[in-house]
């Protein structure tokens, strides 16, 4: 998303405590010199050519200019491009990593004041939200990663919560990426949540906090360890190393039961690439050479609550000596 080129946008008030008025106003945008974004809120420049995306970064950029309100909710995770599932982006109906926002654009009044609103533009809030939960992007003050996930609590599945806490704490990789430090962490989220509190959506953030854990690569990772904790299965370590006796990192399953010795490997589609499945062939001799088994999971394991690939656990731990 390129930064807004509004980056003189001014509320009406502030153009008239300037020495402008409502006249002068509407003769600019007559002479194109100025554009009318919305109700009460102008940019220099003609409309001609404006896209809705900048359209929309200068209305951000000129209700946010005097910290009295941030881009929040559902806005606030395009802008910082929350790493969604991609049922959670279908629920709240965004495009993380999209050019464009999605209307109306959320935003919060962060002194409890009353919440700016503009018909199919601006969706208003009001609450308290403190210094340390606001930052910048592209010019426009916006919630960080912790507010947001916490406002996302009333809008989305328990099980939609956990993946995305997790998403938010994971280590990133930093040979494929480029951070090397967690968007969240775990306190930061919880202190999040608490500055909600009292509200809607704080029990079930509290709940997804409990059953978060750090190391999920992946969404759909976190949906089969909660499937597993649901079936009654032993909690897995999550991408956690097996090392040798010399505390030699050897293999890092995406879960394992390390009592039992069963590695579990979810292959998403990225795994039918022919130097991937190479790698993965050499995983599986070592995971083999190491006395531990292997167990290999697809999309069609998904199905019906990754029931088949519960199924499939469930039969390699009872094979390795796990009880229930």
């Amino acid at each position: 998303m390129s930064p807004s080129p509004y980056s003189s946008a001014h509320r009406r008030p502030e153009l008239l405590q300037a020495g402008l008025g409502d006249a002068d106003l509407r003769r600019s945008v007559r002479r194109g010199e100025a554009t009318r974004l919305t109700r009460g809120i102008y940019a220099p420049g003609t409309i001609e050519g404006l896209t809705t995306s900048s359209r929309a970064l200068g209305i951000l950029e000129a209700v946010t200019a005097d910290a009295s309100h941030a881009a929040s909710h559902r806005t606030a995770a395009e802008l910082l491009q929350l790493p969604l599932s991609s049922e959670s982006a279908r629920l709240l109906n965004v495009s993380p990593g999209s050019p464009e926002l999605t209307l109306p654009l959320e935003v919060t009044t962060i002194d409890g004041r009353q919440a700016m609103r503009r018909r199919d533009i601006l969706l208003g809030h009001r609450s308290h939200i403190a210094q340390e939960r606001l930052i910048r992007r592209h010019g426009i003050l916006v919630t960080d990663h912790a507010r947001t996930w916490a406002d996302m609590a009333p809008l989305l599945p328990l099980d939609e919560l956990v993946a995305l806490a997790d998403q938010l704490i994971r280590i990133p990789r930093p040979r494929f990426e480029s951070r090397s430090e967690p968007l969240s962490s775990l306190e930061q989220l919880a202190a999040a949540v608490e500055e909600r509190s009292p509200g809607r959506g704080v029990a079930r953030a509290r709940q997804a906090l409990a059953l978060s854990r750090i190391g999920a690569d992946s969404p759909a990772e976190t949906h089969l360890r909660l499937a597993i904790g649901r079936a009654g299965l032993p909690e897995p370590e999550v991408n956690e190393w097996i090392r040798d006796a010399d505390d030699r990192p050897l293999l890092q399953p995406d879960l394992s039961f390390r009592q039992w010795r069963v590695a579990v490997q979810y292959e998403g589609a990225h795994h039918s690439d022919p130097r991937q499945v190479e790698s993965d062939v050499e995983r599986a001799e070592l995971t083999e050479l190491l006395r531990w088994v292997e167990v290999r999971l697809t999309r069609r394991h998904m199905l019906d609550g990754w029931a088949p690939g519960i199924d499939k656990i469930r039969r390699a731990l009872l094979r390795n000596g796990w009880r229930p």
